[in-house]
């Protein structure tokens, strides 16, 4: 080697090492590399550099909202009846199950996450009444209701929980499986099992977050299996539960068809074409990853807020982008204006929209407190789809508020045919571990723990039914459940499979085949 290239390897090196310690957000003094978290406390937040908002009470609340022109948004239940709501169950006979998760984002040893029962005695759309139905929960993020109980993913447990006495309080309480999360080295709470959803294949659709499990079937003796950064389908009748491709991060959705769409922080609407187990080739064929970005926009596509950015998320995009501390730096390094937190999905199957919103996706935006609007169409090739933003909402959004308290994160088909938008209603919805130190220990990441609200979303234009609350249905009568196949409502079809299914009720055979005999 000449010593040319001797000197031009040094200078290689330098500027190799250089840029790593740029990258890792390292400094150099005395010869000494020191960490991020150490530099960090050169880095100065007073009081003042973070000025709060206070929090609106649930009707001054609604008027902090912009909706698109022709629908109206209503209060179905708020605290105290509700907290930290993150996912609801409608049942069968009126009633709504909700998950609080009420230690979000650091409590999970407080064992402070709920399941409420509530209910709208009067039929006025309101939920005024709540009992606890179970408690002592870790983080619960998933609840599907099933055989006069729910079943409740709440790490690392599934559990089915059941009233046997018509109190309103759980009785039975039997662990499925244990282990989500078991494998995950550390344990990320925007990445917990998620949305429980029927589908037609009469079964629960789950997602299975990014944390790894090494599940334990509890109800029989079975051998434990993985379940990494894969969703999953959960048979009511013998708690068989099945990996199926997907792996998003939180947020769950089936059209009317099962196909199935999830989103993630900054993939905001994603499709699963098909699932990996399916294909019976050699193993040494590899397989394209069936999990695709749809949106016309791009995965991080442009969000209109109506709240002004948080002074903790201004300062810490200025760190990023001077590199004092690490992490991504997004939208050409400006605090906002993108999606961040999409935290929940849901395609439209109800009664209460007009056609042009039928089939339509509606994703929440926890960090930009709105709920973004996509028209789902089939591609020009027909094998996939493509998401595109709706006309009304080019520069604005279906739902948005000018309240940083307003946290969407999940959203569901109703009843009665109209759009639940699940409100934790935070001061801070952030993760931790994103929060640098100089910040984190002036924010309170429990602010809002005692608060909630669930909102009802209906069209203007469209008749509401005497009972508010929604459909109904009669006990132990197939041919009730069988009549309710033919309902224009989603939820009331899905409920109504899924009671012939779980009561294998074999009475509603001739009327089935003659139903299925006159659609042909």
């Amino acid at each position: 080697m000449t010593q040319h290239s001797i000197h031009a390897s040094k200078s290689d090196c330098q500027r190799v090492i250089s840029a790593i310690g740029k990258i890792l957000s390292l400094s150099v003094c005395g010869g000494l590399f020191l960490s991020a978290a150490q530099a960090q406390e050169d880095l100065v937040v007073t009081d003042s550099d973070l000025p709060g908002r206070d929090p609106l009470s649930p009707t001054a609340a609604l008027e902090s909202f912009e909706l698109e022109p022709g629908f109206s948004i209503e209060l179905a239940a708020h605290e105290p009846q509700v907290m930290d709501p993150v996912a609801i169950a409608f049942d069968e006979n009126g009633g709504m199950y909700a998950l609080e998760m009420r230690g979000y984002s650091e409590r999970m040893d407080a064992l402070l996450g709920r399941v409420k029962y509530l209910q709208d005695q009067d039929q006025d759309g309101f939920y005024e009444t709540s009992t606890v139905f179970a408690e002592n929960l870790a983080w619960p993020t998933a609840i599907a209701c099933s055989q006069g109980g729910v079943i409740v993913i709440g790490v690392p447990d599934m559990v089915f929980l059941k009233d046997l006495n018509g109190d309103h309080q759980s009785d039975l309480s039997q662990v499925l499986y244990s282990g989500f999360g078991s494998r995950a080295s550390r344990l990320n709470v925007q990445q917990l099992p998620n949305n429980l959803t029927w589908g037609p294949d009469q079964r629960f659709h789950g997602a299975g977050g990014g944390n790894a499990s090494w599940l334990q079937p509890r109800y029989k003796s079975a051998p434990a299996f993985g379940l990494n950064r894969r969703d999953f389908t959960l048979n009511p009748l013998d708690w068989s539960l099945t990996p199926t491709s997907g792996g998003a991060q939180h947020g769950l959705t089936l059209d009317d068809f099962g196909r199935k769409f999830v989103c993630s922080n900054s993939h905001h609407i994603q499709t699963v074409l098909f699932d990996s187990d399916w294909y019976p080739g050699p193993s040494s064929i590899r397989v394209p990853n069936p999990l695709m970005d749809i949106a016309a926009e791009g995965p991080a596509a442009t969000v209109y807020r109506a709240s002004p950015d948080e002074p903790w998320r201004v300062i810490r995009t200025e760190w990023r982008v001077a590199g004092k501390v690490p992490g991504p730096i997004e939208g050409g390094g400006t605090p906002s204006g993108y999606f961040t937190a999409a935290t929940g999905i849901v395609i439209y199957r109800g009664i209460q929209f007009p056609e042009s919103h039928q089939g339509n996706a509606f994703i929440a935006d926890a960090g930009s407190n709105l709920v973004h609007r996509k028209i789902v169409e089939q591609s020009e090739a027909g094998i996939n789809w493509i998401a595109s933003r709706a006309l009304p909402e080019r520069q604005s959004e279906f739902l948005r508020s000018s309240d940083n308290w307003f946290r969407p994160v999940q959203l569901e088909n109703g009843p009665d045919g109209a759009l639940y938008v699940l409100d934790m209603y935070r001061e801070v919805i952030e993760h931790p571990w994103s929060l640098p130190q100089p910040l984190k220990s002036k924010i309170d990441l429990n602010s809002g723990m005692d608060r909630g609200r669930i909102y009802r979303i209906v069209s203007n234009t469209r008749p509401r039914s005497r009972n508010r609350s929604g459909d109904t249905f009669k006990k132990n009568q197939p041919s009730d459940w069988v009549a309710k196949l033919k309902s224009e409502n989603g939820w009331t079809r899905d409920t109504a499979a899924r009671l012939i299914y779980e009561n294998q009720a074999k009475s509603a055979l001739p009327q089935l085949a003659k139903w299925i005999t006159q659609c042909s």
